[in-house]
């Protein structure tokens, strides 16, 4: 029995102590010497949401990396702004790819067209097939004077039995010289991207000055244009565009880029200084074709692209006038994946020729040759 009774004692001084201490666990602010904020690894009111990111996203600023540990974070929207977070989706979607998005559709041209470049020097469509049918022309309109690069590019498969024409739209031609013995105008330099180089690959316009009219110069590309002719009684005949310097330096030999440059304008011829005929118009150079297909690629047996500079216009009859010189051919590449089935495509890349003289006026110059690509398995 004694031993009960001290059991019984000391349990009950255990009881008073326990009951003595009631409400410290709720509040450690009742702990001498201590205070509700000494114990920050406990949530107050009185501390606010500092170290919290609520669901309606409210908080303060974050000082610190917050690391996932191989979590996802999911459910996040497209971004809007540059530092927003992306998904995996909206980067599929929107980053660069061989043969394009497909934005476009399907497209089949089954009447001649043109796409609008709109005043723009890049046109870029996006489509998931192309077809062109045969004796049909995809052409290109609105095109800037220093000239316009076409670039298809096809998801899918493209089959072309018709042409593709970007002929004449590059650099401009020179006007031909006006009556009363003026000099024809230089060409326009074409559009060009990844090309450094300074050289006047323009055609000059031929010289006029109180006598008959030379011949203008012819616009260069892969190859020179060519000078104008003299007249009977000058001898400042429009002078022919510089080739590009070293063309091959500028094409990455595993084509892993595309550096191009549009045909350039030719000078237009002089006129006759003594009776009242111009001298003719400058050819403009061609445009640049980038035609991209990461499916099959079918050319048909009359499919052409067409990448040539157009003629120089003959001196006005009735005085000794000076032609045109002819403006130079433009670039094809044509970059696929697929198979390709090639029924005889013709590539056409050729300078213009120069105008005829009239009497005893110059000849324009010819436009030099441009140059063309087909390349598999390319990817940017």
């Amino acid at each position: 029995m004694p031993k009960d009774k001290d059991l019984i004692e000391r349990l009950e001084i255990l009881e008073t102590k326990v009951r003595g201490m009631d409400g410290l666990t709720n509040n450690h602010g009742k702990l001498g010497g201590l205070t509700d904020d000494d114990h920050t690894g406990y949530h107050t009111d009185a501390r606010g949401d500092a170290r919290y990111i609520e669901k309606d996203g409210t908080t303060a600023d974050i000082s610190g990396d917050i690391p996932l540990n191989s979590n996802k974070l999911t459910g996040v929207t497209d971004p809007t702004a540059n530092q927003d977070a992306a998904t995996k989706k909206y980067v599929d979607d929107n980053k660069s790819k061989f043969g394009g998005t497909g934005a476009d559709g399907a497209k089949t041209v089954s009447s001649s067209e043109n796409i609008d470049f709109d005043s723009a020097n890049v046109a870029v469509k996006n489509y998931t097939t192309l077809t062109i049918n045969a004796s049909q022309v995809l052409g290109a309109t609105n095109v800037p004077a220093t000239g316009g690069v076409m670039w298809l590019k096809v998801s899918g498969d493209c089959v072309i039995s018709g042409k593709i024409d970007i002929g004449g739209k590059g650099g401009a031609g020179g006007a031909g010289g006006l009556t009363g013995g003026v000099r024809g105008t230089s060409g326009t330099a074409g559009y060009k991207s990844g090309i450094f180089d300074d050289n006047a690959h323009y055609g000059t316009g031929g010289s006029s000055d109180g006598g008959n009219g030379d011949g203008g110069g012819g616009g260069a590309h892969q190859s020179a244009g060519s000078n104008g002719g003299n007249s009977s009684t000058q001898a400042a005949p429009g002078v022919g565009g510089v080739a590009i310097l070293t063309y091959d330096e500028h094409v990455d030999q595993d084509l892993k880029a595309i550096f191009f440059v549009c045909g350039s304008g030719a000078g237009g011829g002089g006129a006759d200084g003594d009776t009242l005929e111009d001298g003719g118009a400058g050819g403009a150079g061609a445009g640049v074709l980038i035609l991209e297909v990461a499916g099959n690629l079918t050319f048909g047996a009359s499919s052409t692209l067409d990448a040539d500079g157009d003629n120089g216009a003959d001196g006005i009859a009735g005085g000794d006038t000076g032609g045109g010189g002819g403006g130079s051919g433009g670039q094809i590449y044509v970059l696929y994946n697929g198979t390709l089935t090639d029924g005889g495509v013709s590539t056409d890349v050729g300078g213009g020729t120069g105008g005829a003289k009239v009497g005893n006026g110059g000849n324009g110059g010819a436009g030099g040759a441009g140059d063309y690509y087909i390349v598999k398995n390319h990817s940017f």
